[in-house]
């Protein structure tokens, strides 16, 4: 478990005659370490010792047994001398308040820390590189393949416990007072190691701990599902081996897991190869086709290697031959030689993507979004002319973007005004017709002969057919154009009820009913649809 880490700073005193330590980090499981500088040797050193301050028995009385057992491992032949295992140079006694204590001197690693290291990409807006965490896991792997053939269990991979010397590409691998002998009684095997290792590349590749989102992604069988985009079959097949729930299943040993990262490692390395061949001929010949291919592809080297440098004058020396063919036109801000936005920072939660197992780098990987590298757009020199031409094209481009958005914006408009119009004419409505109601038969244009209904209207009471057709055609002609229209729209008037004479004695819903009845009726006589009559005459029936 990861313990809270206090520090405290400051040139604070000597150690042993010989040690001036101004730091002091406490809060590990052996105790606490000194941050020293030996003036004998004239080196910086760590000092590791049981905290003197330690109320807990118990507790100082582990962190004695873990310092032993560190000593132990790192006395071992052939693996406290790895280059990967910062060396015990010294071990001795010294007097506590509780009596003595023993103390081990080791060499301080250089380097960063790989969580700093990673949030450094991460601020300037880009991923871990994969070449990176590759070379990492790789080093790894073979120092723990030497601990496990050696019978040493380390037991506590992560990514706290990695230095990253940049200058040199060596990893330093620290704290080994949780590590195990597999003779032991602990029951700890070197699958525990490789379930581990396999863990700290998830979380290289996803960006996200294993613990916390990785369990959701296990089935009843104990396989794993997980997808990132991005990470081609070879490498996903590694990591879910790596953390296979059942251990017989997993790795035996981290020199398994080693011999196939470096097969997958050195694929990669041959398709880099390959891709910066196929650039160097594409500028060469001056195929238009085969430089776009190659652009893209010295991207995706760029993304999988910022510091590569050859790709990065390879991608320059493309773009400069593609913009001296007459017939290349500028399809981005980078191919014409234009300033761009930064692109964002990508999500704690995006997948780092490894080149494709089985392809060459025709397509950029995900985390590049389609934009090169700051490394890869420096010296490119475009013509003087290009300026010009690329806001032409950028124009004429937006000008088809702007007319595709008005014809798209009319016809919402015209669907919306058809709409409204049909729910204000109420054919989206209709209504039971009341019970008891006399049986009204449906009509259409021949239809030679309309039934009454038995209730005569009122004598004096308007006739709402009349005042329908004093703003539309007249009743004789109706008549003669679809036969006895007129009678049809008199049965419906009479079967909704007289129609109020003004506001006296109606209530407002009457009279709201009866102005959508003339304005239905008025329809009826535009439109003559026996479809339409059928659904008033349905809707208004007698009471």
């Amino acid at each position: 478990m990861k313990s809270e880490t206090g520090r405290t700073r400051g040139r604070l005193g000597t150690f042993a005659g010989r040690y001036s330590y101004e730091e002091i980090k406490v809060g590990s499981k052996t105790g606490e370490s000194l941050m020293a500088f030996d003036e004998e040797a004239l080196q910086f050193v760590v000092i590791k010792r049981p905290s003197p301050t330690e109320p807990n028995a118990d507790a100082r009385r582990a962190s004695i047994a873990d310092l032993a057992r560190e000593e132990a491992v790192l006395r071992t032949p052939g693996l406290g001398d790895h280059p990967a295992v910062c060396r015990l140079l010294d071990a001795g006694e010294a007097d506590g308040r509780d009596g003595g204590y023993r103390y081990l001197v080791l060499e301080r690693a250089r380097g960063t820390p790989v969580p700093p290291l990673a949030e450094r990409y991460y601020r300037q807006g880009q991923p871990l590189p994969p070449r990176l965490y590759l070379d990492i896991m790789r080093q790894l792997l073979a120092l723990l393949a030497v601990a496990h053939r050696l019978g040493v269990v380390y037991n506590d991979v992560k990514a706290e416990h990695l230095f990253w010397e940049e200058k040199t590409a060596q990893l330093k691998v620290i704290d080994w007072g949780n590590a195990q002998f597999a003779a032991a009684t602990t029951g700890l095997t070197p699958a525990d190691d490789v379930f581990q290792c396999g863990e700290l590349l998830y979380e290289f590749i996803t960006l996200s701990k294993y613990g916390r989102s990785g369990l959701k992604d296990w089935v009843a069988a104990g396989r794993l599902l997980w997808e990132p985009p991005g990470v081609d079959s070879q490498l996903k097949r590694l990591v879910a081996k790596a953390l296979d729930p059942i251990p017989v299943q997993r790795y035996a040993t981290a020199a398994e897991m080693a011999d196939d990262l470096l097969a997958y490692c050195n694929a990669c390395e041959r398709r880099v190869r390959e891709s910066r061949a196929a650039a160097d001929g594409a500028v060469r010949v001056g195929d238009l086709a085969a430089l776009r291919d190659s652009d893209v592809a010295m991207q995706a080297l760029l993304a999988y290697d910022p510091s590569d440098t050859e790709a990065a004058t390879l991608l320059s020396a493309t773009r400069r031959r593609r913009s001296q063919l007459p017939e290349w036109e500028p399809a981005t801000a980078a191919d014409a030689g234009q300033p761009q936005a930064s692109p964002p920072a990508p999500s704690s939660h995006a997948a780092v993507a490894a080149p494709p197992a089985g392809e060459t780098f025709s397509t950029p990987a995900p985390t590049l979004r389609g934009e090169p590298s700051v490394a890869a757009t420096e010296g490119l020199s475009p013509p003087p002319n290009l300026p010009a031409r690329a806001r032409r094209i950028r124009k004429r481009r937006a000008g088809r973007t702007t007319a595709r958005r008005l014809w798209i914006g009319a016809a919402v408009v015209v669907s919306l005004a058809l709409v409204v119009g049909l729910v204000a004419a109420g054919l989206f409505t209709r209504q039971p017709q009341a019970s008891g109601s006399t049986a009204v038969v449906a009509v259409t244009p021949a239809a030679s002969a309309v039934p009454l209904p038995a209730t005569p209207p009122a004598v004096g009471s308007p006739s709402l057919v009349g005042e329908a057709t004093q703003d539309s055609c007249s009743a004789t002609t109706i008549a003669e154009q679809a036969g006895r229209w007129d009678e049809v729209l008199a049965q419906v008037a009479l079967a909704a009820g007289q129609p109020p004479t003004g506001c006296g004695g109606r209530s407002w819903a009457d009279i709201e009913a009866h102005a959508r009845l003339r304005q239905e009726c008025a329809a009826v006589r535009a439109t003559r649809d026996p479809a339409l009559i059928n659904r008033l005459i349905a809707q208004y029936g007698a009471a």
